[in-house]
């Protein structure tokens, strides 16, 4: 029996995982594809039964697991990101959440004929948004403005609210001996934030303490972090029901904001357990359902979740932009993105056992109607968000631009020949000359130390999507593409080798833990500098019919070293560890040539290597 369990629990992990990295290789919301996977897995095929895999622990594996992921989201939170919007953000969070739900109660008593019960929990459950699905979408669109921000503020503030409304409708519409629910609203409302507030600033203090007096080793600050989280997830849901994620949201907000100690290794460690729950508790709970149930009142559900997303959210945020400084164009993306995750689904299978339990006979109506609303949601949100944000002129369809780090004399001839194929480019550097030369070259060039989390949350990406760090220190390299891999993600963050470095590529240690090496080994700074001030030059090369690849070649051999090459559909390939693929006609491929010399020289060894060869 234990082996079975172990099975089934690897299975769970292994599916999780594979469903997330089909949604990265298709360019999908990974929960759409994790709620199909669980689907098929589990009332299809009858793979995956949570409730005989984990049994009693079902509940608290979901309640700890949302508790992670919602920390992980306060993470993320920076004050500076919704300073002038912020009363956006409350808006949406306090007026947006009483309108959405009342709405919603409508709509599901005389749209989907639930009773008025059952209407009112479903009505509490849906006011909330899913940061697991907003968080990943706004990393593909990087959309400009404020939006970004508001969306992610709004889908994890709101969540602890929205669990803590549906309790509160549970224990008014379902609860006994309350003879007057308005004030036991206000008491248990106030008696969450009391809970909530103080126990989450009071794990924020004591962590940061712990940390600056150095009572913590650097190897246990994570996992202490993580204990630290699920206790007082588990102390405030003891003291007040659905206390728990309003403190662990308040802890990563405080973590996130505070200036006394860096955080940064441990948002890396909550960013992997993250995507590995993620895949657990959306297997899971899709694995819960029942096709009879999902398609019993098809129909009904269909037009609540039709009515939620085109008339609910258009209302909410018209309201709660009304007179604000947002563009109609902002306001619209807005509307149009409100996905749901997972906290509406954890909670309606939560209450969903609730009712059960007491023999509600609408019990059945909870959580098809919620999961019906989360995947028309998703499926809306990541098969639509971008083409409405390119067409809102919010995002652009494609980030093909380069962010330089360093501004030399090697980096301002490159990025010369990539501004005239019109790609967007930013140069940053600490050396006042390198930047004033840039400028003087019609660069666009900033003085600034990328290193500074500051720096990084208010540098304009606007159409960017990769780094080179091209900087003489290796060390400052390197902790570039560490610090910018969460915003471009690794396979796009490169840097010039070191001195020392024998190949560029998967042998011989020539990979990076942190990105990609550029080029080829001898291609370092130092070598660069010296190349272009011994008169080598940036050549940009557009292949015809009367000019093909093997033309060039012909024409100059071992002189020219390929770094660029720009292919269909303007997309930017960059030489690393895998050579560009022969151009085609039509594509522009970025070479830098060596001096004269240089090339006689490098052609004699390439002869002289292929006669040892023979």
């Amino acid at each position: 029996m234990t082996e079975v369990l172990l099975e089934k629990l690897a299975l769970i992990i292994l599916l999780g995982t594979l469903a997330q990295w089909a949604a990265w290789k298709l360019r999908l919301p990974s929960i759409l594809l994790l709620l199909l996977t669980g689907i098929v897995a589990g009332p299809v095929m009858g793979v995956i039964r949570p409730e005989r895999i984990l049994g009693n622990l079902l509940l608290p594996f979901v309640s700890s697991a949302v508790a992670i992921v919602l920390f992980e989201g306060g993470l993320s939170l920076k004050y500076d990101e919704v300073r002038q919007h912020g009363w956006v953000v409350a808006s949406l969070v306090s007026v947006g959440v009483l309108t959405s739900w009342l709405l919603g109660v409508w709509g599901a008593h005389y749209l989907a004929g639930m009773g008025w019960p059952i209407a009112v929990l479903t009505g509490a459950i849906l006011v909330v948004t899913g940061p697991t699905v907003i968080g990943p979408l706004l990393q593909l669109l990087r959309p400009k403005g404020p939006v970004g921000a508001i969306l992610k503020w709004e889908s994890i503030i709101i969540d602890p609210i929205g669990a803590a409304l549906a309790l509160l409708a549970f224990e008014v519409v379902f609860g006994v001996d309350i003879h007057r629910p308005e004030l036991f609203v206000l008491k248990s409302t106030l008696i969450t934030i009391f809970y909530g507030g103080c126990i989450g600033i009071g794990a924020a203090l004591l962590l940061v303490v712990a940390l600056q007096c150095y009572w913590i080793p650097d190897q246990l600050q994570s996992p202490f972090t993580l204990a630290l989280v699920l206790t007082i997830n588990a102390l405030a849901e003891h003291l007040q029901p659905e206390s728990g994620l309003l403190a662990v949201v308040i802890l990563g907000i405080a973590l996130a904001n505070q200036q006394a100690v860096n955080v940064e290794h441990i948002v890396e460690f909550k960013e992997t357990l993250r995507t590995l729950l993620l895949g657990m508790l959306f297997i899971v709970l899709a694995a819960r359902l029942r096709p009879g149930e999902m398609f019993s009142h098809f129909a009904q559900d269909m037009l609540y979740t039709l009515f939620v997303l085109f008339v609910i959210r258009p209302i909410v945020v018209l309201l709660c932009t009304f007179r604000s400084p947002l563009r109609w164009a902002e306001r619209l993306f807005l509307m149009w993105t409100a996905p749901r995750g997972i906290v509406a689904a954890s909670v309606s299978s939560v209450f969903a056992l609730k009712l059960a339990s007491v023999g509600h006979f609408e019990a059945e109506r909870l959580v098809p109607t919620v999961f019906w609303v989360i995947l028309c949601s998703v499926a809306l949100a990541g098969f639509t968000s971008r083409p409405v944000a390119i067409r809102l002129g919010i995002a652009q369809k494609e980030a093909q631009g380069i962010l330089f780090l360093g501004a030399g004399l090697a980096v301002r001839e490159m990025a010369k020949a990539l501004k005239a194929e019109g790609l967007p480019l930013l140069l940053v550097d600490t050396n006042p000359a390198n930047v004033l030369s840039a400028r003087m070259e019609d660069l666009p060039a900033l003085r600034a130390n990328v290193l500074s989390g500051m720096v990084r949350e208010t540098l304009d990406l606007d159409g960017i999507g990769r780094l080179l760090a091209c900087t003489p220190n290796h060390e400052v390299n390197t902790l570039a593409v560490l610090r910018f891999r969460g915003i471009f993600g690794r396979a796009e963050v490169y840097l010039l080798p070191p001195e020392g470095l024998t190949k560029v590529g998967h042998e011989e240690g020539g990979v990076h833990p942190y990105g990609r090496y550029l080029f080829r080994a001898e291609l370092t700074s130092a070598q660069l500098e010296e190349l272009f001030m011994r008169g080598a030059t940036i050549k940009r090369t557009t292949f015809i019919a009367q000019f093909t690849y093997s033309d060039y070649l012909r024409h100059y051999g071992e002189n020219a070293i390929p770094l660029f090459l720009i292919g269909d559909n303007r997309r930017v390939l960059i030489s690393a560890e895998n050579p560009l693929p022969p151009p085609k006609e039509g594509n522009v491929l970025i070479s830098l040539i060596r001096p004269e010399a240089d090339g006689v020289q490098a052609h004699q060894e390439a002869t002289a290597a292929s006669h040892r060869a023979v």
